[in-house]
């Protein structure tokens, strides 16, 4: 009834199979290896897991994630990197206490394999991009500390990063920042905050908007955006949020969906605390028009 019990699983380019739950990272065993019964357990971070999307693997078979946890005293934050065999693990970016609340996920850049990209929040003076070519060891941050920085899924093009705001606190919009001079373009406005998403494919965007608390939440419905250029979003569906309340018991509105390649007109989706779509999951179909 209270949804309180998340994981993240993670398949690595060599078939391994990594978990993380209630604070723990795990290497799964590999049943074909004859290993059916060893899960075992490689360290604890800060925080149950990461939000769904947010772990990338890297061209040299590294994993990266950031801590996401509630961190009320604004303590320090880190972002992990594990090796493709899962027998090591480090440190890869420390955060200072104070410079971020936690991390809404770690993305890798498809027109720019050196790079590796992390989304921060939530208050204002919190909520930056930051991008290194060289492991963490150089990284350079993007962002006024504003909501309109406030972003959990990233989405690429060859000119810009794009990502439609996470704000229950004000006004969300669609965003993109140029890769050439790293001017901020702020768009149409959004409803809600917009938490996870996908690329298709055929290069088709897909975003999915929340039904959380706050002033910058105005609907009641969490919508299925796409887009071809990451910037501008039109509906495809809406889900309506349950009646249960209140939403700090029994959760948000959200949408959430399958990591990895996606055909194209087609996305694996799951639901919490939505009319239709509640502790389920489907496929969600579509045809573009001409």
């Amino acid at each position: 009834m209270l949804r309180g019990d998340k994981c993240n699983l993670f398949l690595t380019s060599q078939g391994r199979l990594l978990g993380i739950r209630g604070g723990w990272v795990f290497a799964l065993p590999d049943p074909d290896a004859g290993h059916k019964h060893s899960l075992r357990p490689l360290f604890a971070i800060q925080g149950d897991c990461v939000l769904h999307g947010g772990i990338h693997e890297a061209s040299d078979g590294w994993i990266y994630f950031g801590e996401y946890f509630r961190n009320a005293e604004r303590g320090p934050v880190r972002i992990w990197r594990i090796a493709p065999d899962l027998s090591q693990w480090e440190i890869a970016h420390e955060f200072a206490p104070g410079q971020a609340r936690h991390v809404h996920g770690v993305y890798g850049d498809p027109f720019d394999p050196s790079a590796i990209w992390a989304a921060v929040g939530d208050e204002d003076g919190e909520c930056y991009l930051y991008c290194t070519r060289d492991r963490f060891a150089h990284v350079d941050q993007f962002g006024d500390g504003t909501q309109l920085y406030r972003a959990v899924r990233l989405f690429f093009t060859p000119k810009h990063i794009c990502w439609l705001t996470d704000s229950n606190l004000a006004q969300n919009y669609a965003c993109r920042l140029s890769r050439q001079d790293g001017v901020l373009e702020v768009g149409q406005k959004v409803d809600n905050s917009c938490w996870y998403g996908a690329t298709l494919s055929d290069g088709l965007m897909v975003a999915f908007t929340t039904v959380e608390e706050g002033p910058g939440i105005l609907s009641n419905e969490s919508q299925v955006l796409t887009s071809r250029d990451g910037f501008h979003w039109q509906e495809a569906y809406r889900f309506t949020k349950d009646r249960w309340r209140p939403m700090s018991l029994f959760k948000f509105g959200v949408i959430s969906c399958a990591e990895g390649p996606m055909p194209p007109g087609e996305l694996y989706i799951s639901g919490e605390a939505l009319q239709g779509l509640e502790g389920r999951s489907g496929i969600l179909r579509w045809e573009e028009s001409a």
